[in-house]
């Protein structure tokens, strides 16, 4: 018998124009990809933006919220004594107040005013601040709570009142508008007539017209 003898077909080889056709079709999905990836972050972007606002609203909110129900557990705690100490100041009349069961709390300090950190002095008023409460142990007469949220109340130590000594120094100014006690008034001429402190200015500005200066400038801007 004859052997049939198999005829192989030669293998096809891809022209040119056909590489250069997948290649263009290879890129064209390629951009198309790119092109999609970037309109999804942007739309990620924008997503976040639009976060932003609500995201404040919900802080604001829970921060009145926080000021609302600390009103009410300190309502009958006017006069009440907190013993404690100063972790951190914020300012000549301000400082974050730790007591009880390591609870914190920002406190600012009745009677008094001190300059502002952005206003002439605030920086020596701030330091003098931090040297008369850090490290001591603190009995905080409470007054109020603010609308911040913040306790307002008499800083002693060792049995003297720091706003009295803040007064006399010239670091702050007796805060009459929420003032109580006329000796600090008479503290406060004493050091104006000395000019002791930020006295030593022949007229310096009193914070509460300097803040309500400054609200007025972002309210503009």
């Amino acid at each position: 018998m004859k052997s049939r003898s198999r005829s192989v077909s030669p293998r096809r080889v891809p022209s040119r124009r056909r590489i250069a056709t997948s290649l263009t079709t290879l890129l064209v999905l390629l951009v198309v990809g790119l092109i999609q990836g970037i309109a999804q972050e942007n739309s990620d972007g924008a997503i976040g933006k639009n976060e932003g606002p609500s995201e404040q609203l919900s802080s604001k909110q829970t921060k009145k919220q926080t000021a609302r129900q600390l009103k009410e557990e300190m309502r009958g705690a006017k006069g009440d004594t907190l013993r404690g100490r100063a972790v951190k100041v914020q300012d000549g009349d301000t400082f974050d107040f730790l007591y009880g069961d390591n609870r914190k709390q920002r406190v600012r300090v009745a009677q008094m005013d001190a300059p502002e950190k952005n206003m002439p002095f605030g920086q020596k008023s701030k330091e003098r601040f931090t040297e008369l409460v850090m490290g001591k142990e603190i009995a905080l007469v409470v007054n109020t709570v603010d609308r911040y949220g913040r306790i307002v109340g008499s800083v002693v130590i060792d049995g003297e009142d720091q706003s009295a000594r803040m007064i006399s120094e010239g670091m702050a100014w007796y805060y009459r508008q929420y003032g109580w006690t006329d000796s600090l008034a008479r503290l406060e001429e004493e050091a104006r007539n000395a000019k002791r402190g930020l006295w030593a200015d022949p007229n310096p500005q009193p914070p509460w017209e300097w803040r309500k200066e400054n609200r007025g400038k972002k309210k503009n801007q």
